[in-house]
């Protein structure tokens, strides 16, 4: 630890708590920094010892959201797609409405009624004409 002080010109105690609350590094990244900074190795544990001594600790959320923001973790294949039946929007009654008066309550295929058939409106057409399912 006196090593790493001297090296950096900084007491040890306050890099660490630097990197850990200003930088919003992990005991992982402050590590790596340090290794990369001084040439001196220090291990994970022996900074979450630090940390802990210190009073620095985070709690699991504050972890787990920094980790997803930083990119170390990753959900989105657990996530649900989202199908296009979701997305689309169901017609206005009133539309609706006119449109069955406008083709007589009827396909206007076959000529089928409501009576023989359940119709739905046929979304892919512009003019929105009536048609059996």
């Amino acid at each position: 630890m006196r090593d790493i002080s001297s090296a950096l010109g900084k007491n040890f105690d306050f890099v660490i708590k630097e990197m850990y609350i200003d930088n919003k590094m992990s005991a992982q990244e402050i590590s790596e920094k340090l290794f990369h900074l001084t040439k001196i190795s220090i291990t994970t544990r022996s900074v979450q010892r630090v940390l802990k001594a210190l009073g620095l600790t985070r709690s699991f959320s504050e972890a787990f959201n920094l980790s997803i923001k930083k990119g170390r973790k990753s959900y989105e294949h657990l996530r649900r797609p989202i199908k296009s039946r979701e997305l689309r929007r169901g017609i206005n009654p009133r539309l609706r409405y006119q449109i069955m008066q406008r083709d007589a309550f009827k396909c206007v295929l076959c000529g089928k009624t409501a009576k023989d058939e359940r119709l739905v409106i046929d979304q892919c057409r512009p003019c929105r004409l009536w048609r059996h399912k």
